[in-house]
């Protein structure tokens, strides 16, 4: 099994704000979603061999939860310091040896893990 996509919720008109975070901080490249899934409802990026979908709710942030998704990066501390330069609050988390990793927030409030892969953890 693999990893195929994640679906995080935003709210309506958000589509420019899900551009700016995940296309233009993260570099990830938007795609055409299904005509089926109707206009202006859902918006998908490449993540790898996965996806990203946004979709539209009406209070995206009714379930506040642990939920969250993790990116894999090569250099941990140059993605913490663009995220800093974008006034992007780093939250610390408990460490995993071999893998540096951190939190943030999406402008929905949904949760990712930024971690790098070092070797193995155990």
């Amino acid at each position: 099994m693999r990893l195929h996509h994640v679906s995080i919720p935003i709210g309506h008109g958000e589509f420019d704000k899900g551009r700016d975070f995940y296309g233009g901080i993260f570099g990830l490249r938007e795609v055409s979603s299904p005509a089926t899934l109707g206009e202006g409802r859902v918006l998908w990026f490449e993540l790898g061999d996965s996806e990203l979908h946004l979709f539209v709710e009406d209070d995206p942030n009714t379930r506040p939860s642990g939920r969250h998704f993790a990116f894999q990066v090569d250099d941990l501390a140059s993605v913490r310091a663009a995220l800093e330069a974008r006034q992007i609050e780093i939250e610390e988390t408990t460490p995993i040896h071999n893998r540096p990793r951190f939190f943030i927030h999406d402008p929905w409030g949904n949760q990712l893990e930024i971690t790098q892969i070092d070797g193995p953890y155990h």
